[in-house]
């Protein structure tokens, strides 16, 4: 196994010198940094090689009793790997999985670079000394890194993760946008290219949930719903069970985003009912919703995404 640096730094919560990830055929281990600053505030005389390009995020300093100043510096997650191509396929996982978990896109630029320079690939001594020269530090990265760690395991984990990395880029809101005061108003469009991003955003989030499993199983002659709208209990007993194997209660719910005013799919199509959250006022007419039903409602909307208004 060969160690590569990943340039992600981690912040916040998860700063043991044990906390780490383990994927299937690769791990993740936090290195720990400290910087000692002279009293003459010179630059550090004998600088460790671990610390090379090491971006300084600073989480805590505090001053010696010779006055230095003595800090503590964000770690940074090192991989451990086979080789430098199973490096990158892991760190695309990470991508995926702090896009999952942050709602943010990850730099799709950033490379694992082996930890001892003789193992480079050829002919890539300048990129790796450039992706040494990048980092960012986030508490997010740690989670992704177990997030990864988990997928690893199942291929059908990864596919979902990675479709639903797909949906993001194509139409994803940054986490501050779902914000029911400072969010960003988000509302639909006629405009063809946006609609199609979110279109096959939304494609691509439910086919996540299928690979899953997770989806609802209906047919004509077993149809979800009854007459009167409720649940045929065939079709819900058939979810939940599914759902359980997943390991998600049945009985859990989800918040479904309702901004603005009623648009016209959902004055067609009524989202299901649930109770307002805490912070619905106004346009902001959010509800949480029992899962299974939002897993119904997000089926009707991809089986209409094809669609466009006025085509």
């Amino acid at each position: 196994m060969k160690k590569f640096r990943t340039r992600l730094f981690v912040l916040g919560a998860h700063l043991q010198p044990n906390a780490g990830a383990w994927g299937l055929g690769w791990s993740v281990t936090q290195r720990h940094f400290e910087m000692r600053l002279p009293v003459d505030g010179s630059v550090d005389p004998d600088p460790d090689p671990e610390k090379h390009h090491h971006i300084r995020v600073i989480v805590g300093s505090s001053f010696q009793k010779d006055g230095s100043l003595h800090s503590k510096l964000a770690p940074e997650l090192i991989l451990e790997a086979k080789d430098f191509d199973q490096a990158q396929r892991v760190m695309r996982l990470i991508g995926a999985g702090y896009t999952l978990t942050d709602m943010m896109l990850p730099d799709e630029g950033a490379v694992a670079v082996p930890d001892n320079p003789a193992d480079y690939p050829p002919g890539s001594s300048s990129e790796m000394e450039l992706a040494l020269r990048k980092g960012s530090a986030t508490e997010g990265y740690f989670r992704a890194a177990r997030i990864a760690a988990a997928a690893s395991k199942k291929l059908v984990y990864q596919n979902a993760l990675a479709k639903y990395f797909h949906g993001f880029r194509l139409a994803g809101r940054h986490w501050m946008d779902t914000h029911p005061t400072y969010g960003e108003r988000i509302s639909t469009t006629t405009e063809p290219l946006l609609y199609t991003n979110y279109a096959l955003a939304i494609i691509a989030y439910y086919s996540a949930i299928e690979e899953l499993n997770a989806h609802v199983k209906a047919s004509e002659k077993c149809p979800s719903k009854l007459a009167d709208g409720s649940w045929n209990p065939l079709v819900l007993s058939d979810l939940q069970g599914r759902l359980t194997a997943l390991g998600i209660s049945p009985r859990s719910t989800a918040i479904w985003m309702l901004r603005g005013t009623p648009t016209r799919i959902e004055r067609k199509h009524r989202p299901p009912e649930g109770n307002a959250v805490r912070w619905a006022r106004g346009m902001v007419r959010d509800r949480e919703i029992p899962i299974c039903d939002a897993i119904h409602y997000a089926g009707l909307l991809r089986s209409r995404v094809d669609r466009v208004p006025g085509g």
